[in-house]
């Protein structure tokens, strides 16, 4: 279905033209009252999509910013929402925080009228916040991270509580770093939202990433990648930390290991997985992490619509 801008954007028309031959201090901050009033958001529809699509969308570090064409994509497939992060090579040894692009692209997708739901923090063994070796490091770049989305208006950020491999042995340490590190992360106007991770990663099961959470008195919350969970039921996982649960991440897998395929094409319940997101009371955004061949507004709808509308045994 095509994209309908709701009426009340209409009425900014004139502000929008002269928004577009202004200085950036207008433009910003007209994204800034677009964000709080909701105006490209789909809040002043009279019918809302349950758990309505998004995309997450990494940027390089250096370069393009996101283009008219991909904003007028996302519209035309009412995809009205995005996480994004800048994208950097575990290995490189060149972490950076990168914050001022980060700012920028988030403006950008503001000023196409698509709205910033998360941002996804950098991540790898440079920087890991579990290993006291790099922990430092680790929480200086998502720092940056935060207040880059406080900047913005953006309220939510995904962290990675570690990278791997760890040990059975060094496990208990890690967890107790992590669990340092995010505490110093804290922010009063940034939701710091812990994400499950797969293999010997911290979050790997439901007890660790619940005994976590609670270490940190509640003040955290958690993201849900369903791909990134082979320990048990996923939807168990949903249930059991459902009052911490601030955003998702969504694609499928074989079973065995993530793969960031569309759902549908691994082995994941979905209906199962939309009513316990629906139980639990997850009103957020159905946010599509998938690899970058499936990472396009119109296979992303077409798939949204499959899985949300064509699932009679949803009670979505």
């Amino acid at each position: 279905m095509a994209h309908q801008r709701p009426v009340l954007a209409d009425r900014f028309f004139i502000i929008e033209y002269f928004a577009q031959r202004s200085d950036g201090r207008f433009r910003r901050a007209l994204s800034w009252c677009y964000n709080l009033m909701g105006i490209f958001k789909g809040e002043t529809d009279m019918k809302r999509e349950p758990f309505e699509p998004g995309m997450s969308i990494w940027w390089p570090a250096c370069g393009r910013l996101p283009s008219d064409g991909l904003m007028s994509r996302l519209r035309e497939n009412n995809i009205n929402w995005i996480e994004t992060g800048i994208r950097q090579k575990s290995g490189s040894g060149k972490f950076q925080s990168h914050a001022e692009r980060l700012e920028k692209i988030a403006l950008r997708f503001r000023e196409g009228g698509i709205s910033v739901w998360s941002v996804h923090a950098p991540f790898g063994q440079e920087i890991d916040i579990s290993n006291p070796k790099t922990a430092g490091e680790g929480i200086k770049l998502n720092a940056e991270t935060i207040e880059a989305c406080r900047a913005v208006g953006v309220d939510k950020v995904v962290i990675h509580g570690s990278s791997e491999p760890i040990t059975e042995r060094e496990r208990p340490a890690r967890i107790e770093c992590c669990i340092e590190s995010v505490q110093k992360l804290y922010h009063p106007d940034v939701k710091i939202a812990l994400e499950n991770l797969p293999r010997t990663c911290l979050g790997n099961t439901t007890g660790e990433m619940l005994a976590i959470l609670k270490s940190l008195g509640g003040k955290v919350k958690c993201c849900i990648d369903v791909n990134h969970f082979h320990s048990g039921s996923i939807i168990d996982m949903i249930d059991a930390l459902g009052g911490y649960l601030a955003t998702v991440h969504i694609s499928d897998d074989d079973g065995l290991d993530e793969k960031h395929w569309l759902p549908g094409q691994g082995v994941l319940d979905w209906t199962g997985i939309l009513n316990k997101l629906r139980e639990k009371g997850y009103k957020g955004v159905f946010m599509y992490e998938v690899q970058k061949q499936f990472a396009k507004p119109g296979l992303i709808r077409a798939n949204y619509d499959m899985i949300i509308k064509q699932l009679p045994k949803a009670t979505v």
